[in-house]
């Protein structure tokens, strides 16, 4: 309950202009080839060392995100107006149950340069070439950086192993 009481004055008294950075890690597994459950148990089996090493490299508090983790972070990417909402429901302990049918958008608009959701919009840029020359550590920090004309940014970097032999190229 005190708890609780915390988190209703923060979501009250916070400012509303902060920054809040969360990061999710994304694993793939080709299982092309493999029945389903041996997939599952080899994913079960390295999920809690990944998870560890995550937190040791800086990470944080981490954790694997349930079914409806990942619906409710679908739900706010398309219509981030129901952020508040969601957080508030949360907060309650009455967290709506939310599944995939629910968590699209409810009315969309794909132009040349964007993509209308919801509340939200999209935009994509993406990088295919890696720059040429050195790379500083800092190279990221505009991107990732929050900006005051934008006021809620998702950034994702897709990293694939590469053979050594192929790596130059």
């Amino acid at each position: 309950a005190f708890a609780r009481e915390v988190m209703v004055d923060v979501v009250r008294d916070y400012p509303e202009d902060t920054h809040t950075v969360r990061a999710w890690i994304t694993l793939t597994y080709d299982g092309r080839g493999a029945k389903p459950d041996v997939v599952g148990r080899e994913i079960a089996t390295r999920l809690p060392h990944l998870t560890r090493e995550l937190e040791s490299c800086g990470a944080g508090v981490t954790r694997p995100c349930t079914a409806d983790d990942v619906c409710r972070l679908v739900r706010v990417a398309y219509d981030p107006a129901a952020t508040p909402t969601l957080d508030q429901a949360l907060v309650d302990g009455d967290p709506p149950e939310l599944g995939w049918s629910d968590v699209g958008p409810a009315a969309a608009q794909a132009a040349w340069d964007h993509y209308r959701h919801d509340s939200g919009l999209s935009v994509t840029w993406e990088m295919t070439e890696a720059p040429r020359g050195a790379v500083r550590a800092q190279v990221l920090a505009r991107l990732l950086s929050p900006h005051r004309d934008v006021p809620r940014k998702r950034v994702t970097l897709l990293y694939r192993p590469i053979d050594a032999s192929r790596a130059e190229k």
